[in-house]
């Protein structure tokens, strides 16, 4: 899937296309077209599904409230989560 969307953010959208389905009851007879019905969801609400899928917040001191998907929180953990920079994570992803 070419649309440049990180693998947590994609995760979260496929089930967020699940509970669309379910809500619209709309059933798919075969992967196929649950396939290429997600796509094409995705495609329609790409910049929606990118914005909300900053679910982790953390900062330390002197940094702004950070927000972003696991993988940004993993990385900036291991640089600064050292005394003196009082790392803290402010909510978790679902």
């Amino acid at each position: 899937m070419n649309q440049s969307i990180d693998k947590d953010i994609l995760h979260s959208a496929l089930k967020k296309f699940h509970e669309h389905l379910s809500m619209t009851s709309d059933f798919k007879r075969n992967m196929r077209e649950y396939k290429t019905h997600f796509i094409n969801w995705i495609k329609y609400n790409k910049k929606e599904v990118q914005n909300t899928g900053g679910i982790y917040k953390w900062k330390w001191k002197g940094q702004a409230l950070k927000s972003g998907t696991k993988k940004q929180l993993e990385k900036d953990k291991t640089i600064f989560d050292k005394p003196g920079f009082e790392f803290k994570i402010l909510s978790y992803g679902n």
